[in-house]
């Protein structure tokens, strides 16, 4: 090997050694200048936290929501708080109450970003703590449904000729739909009368159309059966009903 590649090779490792050196010194200056910050009394971490909206249910058909908050800092102290529904128009900072972890916030608020529009909607938002420093970014979304279910009813007829049962029980054909919450549950009754309760949304039930307990009779003639939807957000359908003779 020549005299000029042997020192080109040595300069290499030389400057290999300087840099790692450098970060090194670099890291313990940082460390050593945190330390010192933080023996005079100054907080360099920022906080940490969490937002939950409603409890962290999926739907709601309000446009006015309860936020549950959670943050912590561990050398100054959590101090104030703010929101969003854009990330981009923000409120003031608000005092954080470390014994009421509730905030109620409105979805919709133009100010902050929000509409009327339904579908996912997300709420930011930020916390501070006593020395100045700002978390991250956090958020937390909900499906804002405020529309009702659509549906109908049908009684099954065991007459080919004609909408008539000789039994006091029938199959209810049943179809609803709702776009963003979806139909979770349905109810009946026989007449404008007790409903029942609410039960999870089939698309058939077997139901007794003389029920006195839901407004039903024994008398013949004609007999109506009514049903209510409700979808995941809370939204009642408008009534649906459909009726059969009696014979």
């Amino acid at each position: 090997m020549s005299q000029e590649k042997s020192n080109q090779k040595n300069w290499k490792l030389i400057t290999s050694l300087l840099i790692v050196a450098f970060f090194v010194l670099a890291s313990i200056l940082l460390n050593s200048s945190i330390s010192k910050l933080k023996a005079l009394g100054y907080d360099t971490i920022a906080p940490t936290g969490n937002i939950y909206i409603n409890r962290n249910v999926a739907y709601t058909r309000s446009r006015y929501v309860t936020l549950s908050l959670w943050a912590t800092d561990a050398d100054s102290g959590v101090a104030s708080m703010k929101f969003s529904n854009g990330s981009s128009m923000w409120t003031e900072w608000i005092p954080y109450d470390h014994n009421d972890r509730f905030y109620d916030w409105d979805l919709a608020n133009p100010t902050y970003g929000g509409g009327n529009g339904q579908g996912k909607r997300y709420v930011y938002a930020k916390f501070q703590d006593n020395d100045g420093n700002v978390s991250p970014l956090y958020r937390d979304s909900i499906i804002y449904d405020r529309t009702s279910p659509t549906g109908s009813i049908e009684v099954e007829s065991r007459d080919r000729y004609a909408p008539r049962t000789a039994s006091v029980w029938v199959i209810l054909n049943l179809s609803a739909t709702d776009n963003l919450s979806k139909v979770r549950w349905m109810k009946f009754q026989n007449a404008n009368s007790q409903w029942t309760d609410w039960m999870s949304y089939e698309t058939s039930k077997s139901w007794n159309i003389t029920n006195a307990t839901y407004g039903g009779d024994n008398a013949k003639g004609i007999k109506c059966v009514y049903v209510r939807f409700k979808d995941g957000a809370g939204n009642v359908s408008s009534m649906y009903r459909d009726c059969i003779i009696y014979k």
